[in-house]
């Protein structure tokens, strides 16, 4: 079950769920904090949001990227 109150710590280096720990899939996480490194570098934004499923006590995880047309040189 992923709880609102732990979204923020999709993006931290070496976060995983323990359910995914518990159920052996292989990883380090460091993946989706890769991806935000990646997409800020790009003046970019990526969310994370829960929505609400039949079960009360599990969310459907949906990430959102937002990339601009182009790069502003800085």
């Amino acid at each position: 079950m992923v709880v609102k109150t732990i979204r923020l710590s999709f993006f931290e280096p070496f976060y995983r769920e323990q359910i995914v720990i518990d159920s052996g899939i292989p990883g380090i996480g460091v993946g989706l904090n890769i991806v935000k490194d990646l997409v800020e570098l790009l003046q970019g934004k990526i969310t994370v949001h829960c929505l609400p499923t039949e079960n009360p006590k599990h969310c459907k995880i949906v990430f959102r990227l937002v990339l601009p047309q182009s790069l502003s040189s800085s």
